[in-house]
């Protein structure tokens, strides 16, 4: 049997499920309705003209009607695919006057198609089809090629202006157009109007492979046309539907030669058609990993993920780190992804990093932090464009998706995540899951945020009213300091917390904590550390990581090894005398709004006792010199 009439038909099939697909996802969409304009006449173009080539004698009594017909649908598919051209890959699009006057002159040319003009006669001869050409078929051939050309011109216009995705979906889309035009008008239109040859014509149709082929890998791999699930879930419907067809034919067949004449072919396709559609959902469940393995690798149930991810948020309403993980891990386990992180923010600032396979170093996040915290909407690295100034920090960073969680109010965080273990693309299935439980996300972090701020202010107002208890148990400013730092090393868990005295430009110090202690050392204005980043500051500067920050002097920092410092005014008799300071070598943090709070009122409470002190000792010294 001619393969011809296997093949044949199983690429047109193909071709015009593809179209079909697309346009039942989405029947509005100009490109769509091409799409399946340009599916539907490439089957027919591939059958008539297949079996017009291949297995002509069963047209042989209406031949030269078939040859016009085949004539007839290359007409046609020449016009759908400088449609296609022309519209992708927009929903809506407008032709200009000279793509219509194109196009109504391939109208023209259709509907000359029955007369004499174009083919007079088909004939076979030397078991080939041949025909007699009528005098507008050079005019036909030359319009195809022309078009052709015009759609070479749009299509590349079109690619150099595309960006991100869209490039990539132009790419391998229309490579498989290209080839497939290309050959096809080589072989069916150069070499076969204008050399007179018709040996060439099967590459034509088999060069159909090309378009079909790259347009399936760029809906699988590159979401084209948004049909992906579609398409990938078909797969295993088509194999399993083969293996049962397949399987039907070989049992029939043995049993068939095996026990002829002891019972009835009948008897033996109902039992063969019982038991295979009996094997039909077995089979279909393997079928289903296999393909999984293959195309999906990252299948997974939408609404069932979406469930799990409410249940963590339900089940974590007040610890933002186990929150924050869990839902990492339910991405990583179920979308597949190497990689995935929580940034939660306060403000611009980085308050605290959950990663799983990321850094957890918010120095690691800061650069990307700062150009993507007012960002509002999805970024995908492979969405794009190439000149992005966002791309290359991605790529840096090894991230995909970059996500917004955010509230009415405010940005509460970002969600990173990395490549997919398959290597595969975001699918929209993946970016619609993220968008919609980003905002869920988002409110349980607040709340669990709130929690912790009111966890903290609690905690801190407790320490700040001992703290204020020591102060006014004692009018000794050496007992007070040496008291006041203790408890504050305590309450915010810093290795050390000092606080330095101007007066008389010398600088006095009282230092507690890690890796030394003293009171009463007297520096100059020279060697203060920090005092110049609040010489004329009237509020708390802030430093989560010294290394990355230019307003202190590094050498300085590396030698008593300072990771984060916070450093208070002390504001005595309206003028700023002196500093309150918290340092930490062990690791760089992030300090928070509750203990930035803490750090200012308890600079207050030193301020008076300072000038309490003072006061008390000017009155001493007063009441020393009348009793002389």
């Amino acid at each position: 049997m001619n393969i011809h009439f296997f093949l044949l038909p199983t690429i047109a099939l193909g071709c015009f499920l593809l179209g079909l697909i697309a346009y039942l996802r989405n029947g509005s969409s100009q490109t769509n309705q091409a799409f399946l304009f340009a599916c539907t006449s490439l089957s027919l173009w591939i059958v008539t003209g297949g079996y017009m080539t291949n297995l002509f004698a069963p047209f042989l009594p209406n031949l030269t009607f078939w040859s016009r017909a085949t004539i007839f649908l290359a007409i046609l598919l020449t016009m759908s695919f400088f449609y296609i051209g022309v519209v992708f890959p927009k929903s809506k699009a407008k032709l200009t006057w000279f793509q219509r006057l194109w196009l109504l002159i391939g109208l023209i040319l259709l509907l000359l198609i029955p007369t004499n003009l174009f083919i007079k006669k088909a004939f076979v001869e030397n078991n080939a089809v041949n025909f007699t050409d009528g005098p507008l078929q050079p005019i036909l051939a030359s319009w195809i090629v022309i078009s052709t050309l015009f759609f070479f011109y749009i299509v590349t216009k079109k690619y150099r202006q595309s960006k991100g995705l869209a490039k990539t979906q132009f790419k391998y889309f229309f490579l498989g157009m290209f080839l497939f035009i290309g050959i096809g008008v080589i072989t069916n239109v150069i070499i076969a109007d204008f050399f007179g040859s018709e040996a060439f014509l099967n590459f034509g149709l088999y060069a159909s492979i090309f378009f079909v082929g790259f347009t399936s890998y760029a809906i699988i791999v590159h979401r084209l046309l948004d049909i992906r699930l579609i398409i990938v879930r078909s797969v295993a419907y088509f194999i399993t539907l083969g293996l049962l067809i397949f399987s039907y034919v070989l049992i029939t067949f043995s049993l068939t030669s095996r026990y002829r004449g002891f019972t009835s072919q009948n008897l033996i396709d109902t039992a063969t058609l019982v038991f295979l559609i009996a094997l039909f959902n077995p089979l279909k469940n393997i079928i289903d990993k296999g393909t999984d393995k293959l195309f999906y690798r990252g299948k997974y149930d939408f609404d069932l993920l979406l469930e799990k991810i409410n249940e963590i948020v339900i089940n974590n309403p007040r610890n933002v780190n186990k929150l924050t993980l869990n839902i990492i891990d339910a991405y990583i386990k179920n979308i597949r992804v190497k990689r995935g992180a929580f940034i939660i923010l306060s403000s611009p600032k980085i308050e605290n990093v959950t990663a799983v396979n990321y850094p957890k170093d918010v120095s690691f996040w800061q650069e990307l932090i700062n150009k993507t915290h007012k960002i509002k909407n999805i970024l995908v690295y492979d969405e794009l464009a190439d000149d992005n100034e966002l791309k290359p920090l991605l790529r840096k960073n090894n991230i995909s998706v970059l996500l917004p969680i955010l509230t009415e109010r405010h940005i509460e965080g970002t969600l990173a995540l990395g490549e997919k273990r398959s290597g595969d693309t975001y699918s929209v299935q993946d970016l619609r899951l993220l968008e919609l439980t980003s905002n869920q996300i988002a409110l349980a972090i607040e709340n669990a945020r709130l929690y912790k701020q009111q966890k903290e202010v609690a905690y801190f107002n407790k320490s700040l009213a001992d703290i204020d208890t020591v102060i006014h148990s004692t009018l000794d400013y050496e007992d007070i300091l040496y008291e006041t730092l203790n408890r504050a090393v305590e309450a915010m868990k810093c290795e050390v917390a000092g606080i330095n005295i101007k007066k008389d430009d010398i600088w006095t110090r009282a230092l507690r904590g890690l890796p030394l202690t003293s009171v009463g050392v007297q520096l100059t204005q020279e060697k203060q550390l920090i005092a110049s980043l609040v010489e004329k500051a009237k509020e708390a500067v802030v430093i989560n990581d010294t290394s990355k920050d230019i307003r202190v002097d590094k050498s300085l920092v590396e030698r008593y090894g300072i990771k984060s410092i916070m450093v208070i005014p002390l504001i005595i008799k309206d003028k700023n005398e002196g500093l309150l300071f918290f340092n930490y070598h062990s690791k760089t943090v992030t300090f928070s709004n509750s203990q930035i709070d803490f750090a200012t009122k308890l600079s207050y409470s030193i301020s008076l006792a300072y000038e309490n002190a003072e006061l008390y000792n000017a009155l001493k010294e007063t009441g020393g010199r009348e009793a002389g």
